[in-house]
Order: structure tokens, then C-alpha cells, then sequence
């Protein structure tokens, strides 16, 4: 059975120190992005270069500076995002994170032990360490600071309330309308003439609000109104955790012993793969993927096997994919192991010119009929992935290598020819073809030092002449000299990614609310005050 592994002490320790590193720059305002710049990425391992460490030690920072890096950006954005109204006053800042950030045994960064430090420091206004408190789902935190927030926090909502609507577009991210689809029968646009548009907290702090509302008063939460207006307090949190990649809400889930039939392991990790970004979703996935049974883990393979095989992919639940993967490797569907290879070729070389030659065939087996073979979403240990390649290359059957070989091999050559039906019939016919196949079929890694050169023709008559001495006079003379470089002087990556990328990372978002719930919020201000134009 499949187990996400731990990191070797070395390896967790090395993580450490590349969170730490990060810790020392400005992520905050890379964190509106959601992107790492390759500037700051080379800033950082020239740190890591200057610290007065063993030699030996350097290398396991040094890989893990890129997928570390991306790990703290995705949680600075989803907190920075939840917690950064525009009343806020003293925020998080990096010096925090590098006092209390809290690295779990498999590299990933426990978020609600983080979160705990941060608010026993005691820097944080009480509004903002409400906020923060609240979407970490730390119960004993959120009741503790509720005396001192309850009037303020009430009163927001209901100021909020009577400004004037705003529109769809300005009112929600698309990912908080799929939440709301995914738990109904009849998924569609929302009524919104029932709803205040201009609410600008983040659904997290709605549902611990309600949850103190209830406390107070004594009653369930179920009795008290949903602010989205037609969804249970539970399932909605819980299909919005898994679209946000909020990890704690799950933790806090397993804690409450609240699991029921109708939301299981399985119904979350369903709502776990509908969200957009691959970025969020590891650490949701591994919490929940350790509490799947034998049975549950390999129906997860047949139900969902390229967005599963998508996360063992990633760091750092690729350490366990790199360690086990024959294991792995039998729970992946046949018709679908192709799609392992082009996946992690395309992880691989996404910047690389030469991808070109194979975009369509690209774009078509990993589903992105309207983006360039650039846009791979995910975070990435590219030296695990290339130990995976080589490895599943090793184990393989030959009609799998044929199907990469002529995807990545042959029709490049092909298309590298001035005249590629002739240079078809001549390499099908002389033994060129039978040769390049007993070549590339040998070792894996050949095909990827193929594609880290300039261009295909360059690299070829470099691995010919290291590896088939013998045998390149005839190949250089009848194959390599009929192909031209065709180099690419750009990269494969669109600039729509970063863009994307920038405007879902906007703060101060507002969260449609519903009446009713305005209403019984109204209702709990003492005095209350007079909303009635509102409505």
C-alpha cells in the first residue's frame, strides 16, 4: 500500500534551512503575483552558496529552494488574502514567519501550528489575528478573541450591508461560485437580489461569526442562517477549504469527529481536484490521503488518475513517488501510463522552445485544448522528476517507449527535415529508425539530455557521438545532416499565466451575504442599530 513518505532527516533539514532562506525576502509583495521571479529564485541559492555549511549539505538547499519557495508563496497569498482587509493595521510580515513557522515531517508547512505562534506572540491587532485564527479553524483562539472583536466585527457587516451593490465580476473570485455549485443538484448562477454584495470578509471568519452567534445564543449552527443563504455550514466550509487548498479547515474536521456518510474522504478529495490550481491542493491531499484504506487509495487511482498521479508528481509527495515507484507505478491504469511520461516531460521542458514541435500532440493528452504546453500548473522537484522518469523508463514495456519515443523522438526529427516524406521512407527503410530505438529504449535519460540542448539537431550528434562511437560516421551521414537546428528564440511560457495568476491573487475581495443572515447578525448587536433602508 502507498504511504506519503517522510523526508529523510538530511533532506528535512535542508527544507528548513531553504524556508528559512525565503524567509529573509520580501515574498509579501511576490505573494500578489502568486509567481517567483527567476531573479529572486537565483538570489536565493547564491545565499545558499555563501552559508558556512559543509559542501555535501549545500546541494539538498539548493534543490529544494525553488518547490520550498513556491510552498510559503502559496500560503502567503491564501492568508494575506483572507486576512488583509483594507482596515487592517498590523499585519504578518516576513520576520514573523522566519520566528514561527512550523515545517511538518514531510516538508510541508503545518498551517495551523504556524498560525498558533503567530497569534501567541501577541504582534497582531486583535481583528487581524481574529481573521487569522478563523481560517485556520483554531477553535480555542477564535473563542478567546471574540469579546473583544464581536461588536466591531457586527457592525461591519452591517455598515457593509447598505453601501451600494456591486457587480458579479467585482463581488466574488469564480473559485466561491463553484463552491457554491458543487453542493448543489442544480448547479447555476445565484439570485443575487437577496444578497449584500459588499461584505469584505473572507467565508472563514462568516463561519466562526455564525459559530459564536450560536454559542451566545444556544442554539445550533443549523439555526442559524447561512450567509450564502441555501447551503449547510458544514459541507459549504468544507467544499470551500478544498477549492482554497485550506488544509487546517480538515484538520479541525478530524478533530470535531464530525465525519459523516454524506461528507467523507472521498467526497472531499472529489471536491479537491475541482479546483482550478494545482498549487493549493498538495497539502490537502496528502492529510487526506493518509486516512484512505487500501481499497479507497486505489479506487482514488481508477476514479481520478491523472489528477492524482498530478500530485504525486509534486514536491514533496514526489519524494514518495521517487521512492516507491514500481508501487506506484501498478496503481496508475494502463491507458494511462503514456500520460505519466508526457505529463513529466512536459513539467520538464515547459520553457523549452523545442517543445514546440509537439504542442498539439502535448496539448492534447493533458487536456489543455485552449493553452500552450507552457502553462503547467504545480510545484515541482525537477530532480525527482527526472529520478521517476528514468526509473518507470527502466520498468516499462517497449509499446509504452514507442509511444513516448514517437512523440518526443521521431516526430521531431520529422518536422526538423526540409523535406520530411522522403526522410520518413529513408528512415524507415534503412534501419536509422530500428537503431534510434534500441538507442533511446536502453536509457531514459537519453531522451531528456536530448531536449536540454539548444536544438534537436545539436543534441543528437552530441549523444551519438558519446554513447554510439561505433556507429556515428552512418548516422551523422544519413540522419543528423538531413535535419536543420530549427531553433526557437523564445520561450513556450505565455505571459495570460501570470496575469491569471495576478488576478486571482486580489485582496479585499467581498463575499456576496445573504439577508437573513445580515439580518440575524442585526438582531445580535446590542444596541442594535437601524438597517432598515437595507432591505
Amino acid at each position: 500500500m502507498v504511504i506519503p513518505s517522510l523526508q529523510p532527516l538530511c533532506e528535512l533539514s535542508a527544507v528548513h534551512i531553504a524556508y528559512l532562506m525565503w524567509c529573509r525576502h520580501d515574498l509579501i509583495t511576490e505573494s500578489y503575483k502568486r509567481v517567483l521571479s527567476d531573479e529572486l529564485v537565483g538570489v536565493v541559492l547564491s545565499e545558499v552558496q555563501s552559508l558556512n555549511l559543509p559542501k555535501r549539505v549545500k546541494p539538498f538547499i539548493s534543490y529544494n529552494v525553488k518547490p520550498v519557495g513556491r510552498r510559503l508563496l502559496v500560503l502567503l497569498t491564501l492568508w494575506l488574502r483572507k486576512t488583509k482587509p483594507n482596515d487592517s493595521g498590523n499585519h504578518l510580515t516576513m520576520d514573523m514567519f522566519y520566528e514561527c513557522l512550523e515545517v511538518n515531517a514531510d516538508g510541508l508547512i503545518n498551517y495551523s501550528k504556524t498560525a498558533e505562534k503567530m497569534l501567541h506572540s501577541g504582534t497582531l491587532d486583535s481583528t487581524v489575528a481574529f481573521r487569522l485564527a478563523s481560517i485556520n479553524y483554531l477553535e480555542a483562539e477564535v473563542l478567546k478573541l471574540w469579546p473583544s472583536v464581536k461588536h466591531y466585527f457586527l457592525n461591519k457587516i452591517v455598515q457593509e450591508s447598505e453601501r451600494p451593490g456591486t457587480s458579479d465580476e467585482e463581488m466574488e473570485e469564480p473559485d466561491d461560485e463553484m463552491v457554491r455549485n458543487s453542493l448543489s443538484e442544480t448547479p447555476g448562477r445565484r439570485d443575487y437580489s437577496t444578497v449584500f454584495s459588499n461584505i469584505k470578509e473572507p467565508c472563514e471568519v462568516l463561519y466562526w461569526i455564525g459559530y459564536c452567534l450560536s454559542k451566545e445564543n444556544a442554539v445550533t449552527m443549523d439555526e442559524v442562517p447561512h450567509f450564502s443563504g441555501d447551503n449547510d455550514w458544514l459541507g459549504f466550509s468544507l467544499a470551500s477549504a478544498a477549492h482554497y487548498g485550506n488544509i487546517s479547515r480538515f484538520e479541525h474536521f478530524e478533530k470535531s469527529r464530525v465525519i459523516t456518510m454524506k461528507y467523507d474522504y472521498m467526497w472531499i478529495m472529489e471536491k479537491l481536484f475541482k479546483s482550478k490550481d494545482e498549487d493549493n491542493q498538495q497539502p490537502c491531499f496528502v492529510f487526506i490521503f493518509k486516512r484512505l484504506d487500501s481499497e479507497e487509495k486505489a479506487r482514488l487511482f481508477q476514479q481520478f488518475p491523472r489528477e492524482t498521479i498530478s500530485q504525486f508528481l509534486q514536491w514533496p509527495l514526489s519524494v514518495t513517488f521517487r521512492d516507491n515507484a514500481e508501487e506506484v507505478w501498478n496503481f496508475i491504469p494502463d491507458s494511462h501510463k503514456d500520460w505519466v511520461f508526457i505529463k513529466i516531460f512536459t513539467i520538464l521542458f515547459q520553457k523549452s522552445s523545442m517543445l514546440l514541435y509537439t504542442r498539439l500532440t502535448i496539448m492534447h493528452y493533458l487536456g489543455l485544448t485552449k493553452k500552450m504546453p507552457g502553462i503547467v500548473t504545480g510545484i515541482y522537484n525537477t530532480d525527482h522528476l527526472r529520478s521517476i522518469w528514468s526509473t518507470l523508463w527502466e520498468i516499462s514495456p517497449n509499446d509504452y517507449k514507442l509511444h513516448v519515443l514517437e512523440l518526443f523522438v521521431f516526430s521531431g526529427l520529422v518536422l526538423c527535415s526540409p523535406k520530411p516524406y522522403a526522410f520518413i521512407t529513408c528512415f524507415e527503410s534503412s534501419g536509422l529508425k530500428s537503431k534510434l530505438l534500441d538507442f533511446f529504449n536502453s536509457d531514459g535519460s537519453y531522451i531528456l539530455k536530448l531536449y536540454e540542448g539548444k536544438n534537436l539537431k545539436e543534441s543528437l550528434r552530441t549523444l551519438i557521438a558519446k554513447h554510439m562511437p561505433n556507429d556515428y560516421k552512418y548516422l551523422y551521414g544519413h540522419l543528423i545532416s538531413r535535419i536543420t537546428p530549427k531553433a526557437r528564440g523564445h520561450f513556450v511560457r505565455m505571459k495570460t499565466l501570470l496575469q491569471l495568476r495576478t488576478r486571482s491573487a486580489k485582496m479585499s475581495r467581498s463575499t456576496p451575504v445573504h439577508q437573513d443572515f445580515v439580518r440575524y447578525v442585526h438582531n445580535c448587536l446590542s444596541p442594535p442599530i437601524d438597517i432598515d433602508e437595507a432591505f
